[in-house]
């Protein structure tokens, strides 16, 4: 059971009795190649949790990005995070994405997905992409969301060129 509690500042803004969700998420079947890591945090009792390196996490961050199936429905968040994971010289986990995006089909199987092949897809996908749709999703948000306004292919395009891998 998981028990989360909020400060009284957000407390504050949210209508007495009114119900959260909280989508939780959890992988029963992860291809390998990845690393974990254990993450001590105090608050609010001190716990260890086990992660994924953040190579992994930003692998699994760019399989949402190359294969959600999106339609007309653009989740912002996931580009938002891409600009963090690059802003913050983060590498993609490679051999991780390269097995995720197989598992899921997007892949032949005997294909290899190299840091070239990466960088197609992915410009492939920001042609495709409607980002005014995905400044909708996340502008509610950020608390200032005038930084939305270089969103587009071609601020996309510069952000893959940045793209580390390991």
């Amino acid at each position: 059971m998981i028990i989360i509690d909020t400060p009284q500042s957000v407390r504050k803004k949210m209508y007495s009795g009114k119900v959260m969700k909280i989508k939780l998420e959890v992988d029963t079947k992860p291809p390998g190649d990845f690393n974990t890591e254990a993450k001590y945090l105090i608050l609010p009792v001190p716990f260890s949790v086990n992660t994924y390196t953040q190579p992994h996490l930003f692998a699994g961050k760019m399989h949402a990005i190359l294969c959600r199936s999106w339609g007309k429905r653009v989740k912002g968040r996931d580009w938002y995070d891409l600009v963090w994971y690059v802003g913050r010289e983060v590498s993609v986990g490679l051999k991780y994405l390269e097995s995720r995006i197989k598992q899921t089909g997007h892949l032949e199987a005997n294909a290899s997905l190299t840091k070239d092949i990466l960088k197609q897809m992915l410009q492939e996908r920001i042609i495709s992409t409607d980002f005014n749709n995905a400044k909708n999703d996340v502008k509610n948000l950020l608390k200032d969301p005038s930084s939305l306004e270089l969103w587009s292919d071609e601020f996309f395009s510069s952000v893959c060129d940045k793209i580390k891998t390991v």
